[in-house]
């Protein structure tokens, strides 16, 4: 009589000729004279799986088990077939179960990685694979550098974005051609602040595959940061072609990347039926180019909003505070504490803190500086730390163990800006100030600091966090000190006697209706012309072309080259009026324009982003250049350019106050914003949580 070893013998020859049917007739032969024959249960299961009938393998498999629970490989065998069948928690304990058992192979962590990696637990992931890779040369080679891929990824997603650049160099040396691997190896980089090379990167992996719509849109945001605004726009115009009718974000960065060019044509529509699908659901938009777009603080907050949730952060208890010090520990997180408007308008009140009763600690995540408004940062400091390659939760570990009490995020959704730091709760008390001109509706940021203008009760509801209001205005700048004269009109590139209106903000500012207003104003100004800041050869004509478009004379507008900021601070004297924009107004160009003695008039708007104009204008006494809407804008503009007394008393009335604004005090900004820090700490201190503070 044949027994059950001699047909499970049988069989297993049909199973490796693939004579599929053979050989699961044989095993359930097998399985009929002897139903404890564990192998016929695991290799019939193989043959369930094969053919896609997973329940039957799935059941073939528990049968093997209950026969031999300490067995690891079938524990493996059910935990990958529960993945073919969908079933990735329980494939997860099986998983889990056979590494319990003893299977200790370099193959079950990498699975484990694999089914890890969805779950968005970015630690646990990363071990997986790291312990898949710390055993030899077990897993074949494509594995290995899938292997590396995975580590990398976790890194990334955790912010550790140097050991994520190794990850994806290690896969790589393995399989160079692997365009995913190029492309987050170039989002690696750009994180790191190596732009050059992070386009470099994400080039090679749109050659690699010209398909590729996320690596087209990150290098397009690549490019875009090195200020190559038409190649930036073409990028995205590729990943729009190739991501059509998805939900993403790539039409707001192609628009912004239009703005920087001036490049309006059909640029309303486009815009209108963004923000409209935006308002709908069915579309994203990075938030910083959403500001420019639309005057709506509501739909500013809920863009915040969804994009901080797309990867969501981590919700972390704030820690407790510290016991009382002899000082308040505070800290500055930048990516800017180098030559930059961040550093032009703050370094003075960094240098004015009192630092008997606060000790100040600089979170520097930007690049490595060596010029002087980097050692004046170091200087204005009790510590200095250098934290470009430190991951989030390194940063966080270490302000943390200084006992700071109050971190300040100055840089909130912007390119460099590092949300996690703040979500991990790198201090009990958190601020949002200055870099960012917008709410940040994210877990663990406490208080936004602001002023009454900046953010009136009207608008209240549109800040997610608590509100502090400066008494002057919620911007720090350098003392004011006279200007020299500026230079002859002629050696400017201007006219002699022409009335001469200025812009200085950057391009992507300047909105189509916006420019269709100041062209209106050059043609109820006969003679006039708009001095702006020289960019590239394309925005140069296409603003001509516009102009031109507009029944304006292209030779109407002059182009200032570029020079160093003391220069550009002198020559603005030569100008007769600022033009300011909207819905995105100058920030740091119309406090360098008012410290120049230069009149701004300004449109009053409903965002924050828009109302920066009227916070600095009530500080030198010249609300009345703030307009109600765009009729009133035109009008007092060319008003003020056809009524020249009015305007040199304006500029009188200017140049009295600049002495002594509050503007231009950065001392008593330092006591200001040091009096909202105790405020907030004081409210902590007596169990109150996070309230609005007028100081």
């Amino acid at each position: 009589m044949t027994d059950a070893r001699e047909i499970f013998t049988g069989a297993l020859a049909h199973h490796r000729a693939g004579r599929s049917e053979a050989a699961l007739a044989g095993y359930r032969a097998a399985l009929a004279i002897d139903p404890a024959f564990v192998d016929a249960w695991s290799n019939s299961a193989i043959l369930h799986s094969l053919a896609g009938d997973f329940g039957a393998a799935i059941t073939a498999l528990e049968a093997a088990e209950a026969l031999a629970p300490t067995r690891g490989d079938i524990a493996f065998n059910r935990a990958m077939t529960l993945v073919l069948a969908g079933r990735p928690v329980e494939a997860l304990a099986a998983i889990d179960r056979a590494l319990a058992l003893g299977l200790d192979q370099a193959i079950v962590h990498f699975r484990r990685a694999e089914l890890l990696a969805p779950l968005g637990d970015a630690r646990a992931t990363r071990a997986a694979f790291a312990a898949a890779l710390a055993r030899g040369n077990q897993l074949a080679p494509a594995q290995r550098a899938a292997a590396w891929r995975g580590q990398a990824r976790a890194d990334l997603e955790s912010g550790e974005f140097a050991p994520a650049l190794a990850g994806y160099d290690a896969s790589l040396a393995i399989e160079p051609g692997e365009a995913t691997a190029h492309c987050l190896r170039g989002v690696a980089l750009h994180r790191l602040g190596r732009r050059a090379e992070a386009a470099a990167a994400l080039e090679r992996a749109t050659q690699l595959d010209p398909d590729y719509a996320a690596a087209w849109n990150n290098f397009g945001e690549v490019l875009r940061d090195l200020r190559d605004f038409a190649g930036a726009r073409d990028a995205l115009a590729r990943a729009i072609e190739l991501t059509a009718g998805e939900s993403n974000s790539v039409r707001g960065q192609w628009l912004n990347a239009r703005s920087q060019l001036a490049d309006w044509t059909d640029f309303a529509a486009a815009r209108a039926e963004l923000i409209a699908d935006f308002a709908a659901g069915r579309t994203e938009i990075v938030p910083f180019s959403l500001l420019p777009l639309v005057d709506d603080p509501a739909l500013h907050r809920k863009c915040a909003a969804i994009w901080l949730a797309r990867e969501p952060l981590p919700v972390v208890p704030p820690p407790p505070l510290p016991p009382p010090g002899p000082r308040l520990r505070i800290a500055y997180v930048s990516a800017d504490f180098h030559a930059h408007a961040t550093m032009h308008l703050l370094t003075e009140m960094l240098e004015a803190h009192d630092h008997t009763r606060f000790e100040i600690t600089l979170v520097s995540i930007g690049p490595a500086a060596s010029d002087a408004w980097r050692a004046r940062a170091v200087a204005a400091s009790d510590h200095f730390l250098d934290a470009r390659a430190w991951s989030d939760a390194e940063i966080v570990a270490d302000l943390r163990r200084r006992g700071i009490e109050v971190a300040v995020d100055l840089k909130g959704l912007t390119a460099s800006g590092r949300p996690g730091i703040f979500a991990l709760r790198a201090a009990p008390i958190q601020a949002n100030w200055l870099g960012y001109p917008g709410t940040l509706p994210m877990p663990g940021m406490d208080y936004l600091i602001a002023d009454h203008a900046l953010v009136p009760e009207a608008e209240r509801a549109h800040i997610a966090e608590a509100l502090v209001r400066l008494p002057a205005s919620y911007q720090p700048n350098a003392r004011w000190t006279p200007l020299p004269p500026p230079p002859p009109r002629a050696d400017l590139g201007l006219p002699l006697r022409a009335f001469v209106f200025a812009s200085f903000n950057q391009i992507y500012k300047i909105m189509p209706e916006v420019w269709a207003i100041w062209m209106a104003i050059l043609r109820g100004v006969p003679g006039s012309m708009l001095w702006l800041l020289r960019d590239t050869d394309i925005v140069e004509a296409n603003l001509r072309a516009a102009a031109q478009a507009a029944g304006v004379a292209p030779d109407r507008l002059v182009f200032a080259a570029t020079v160093a900021r003391d220069a550009h601070l002198v020559r603005q004297q030569a100008a007769d009026l600022f033009l300011d924009c909207w819905p995105c107004g100058a920030h740091t160009t119309a406090s360098d324009a008012l410290r120049a003695g230069l009149p701004l008039l300004a449109r009053r708007g409903r965002s924050l982003v828009s109302r920066v104009g009227e916070s600095l204008l009530a500080q030198v006494g010249l609300s009345d250049l703030v307009a109600a809407d765009d009729a009133a804008y035109r009008d007092l503009a060319i008003a003020l350019a056809s009524d020249p007394p009015r305007l040199v008393a304006i500029r009188a009335r200017l140049a009295a106050a600049l002495p002594g604004s509050p503007l231009f005090d950065p001392a008593a900004m330092a006591r200001a914003v040091e009096a909202a820090f105790a405020a907030m700490v004081a409210r902590a201190r007596a169990g109150a949580p996070p309230g609005d503070i007028d100081v």
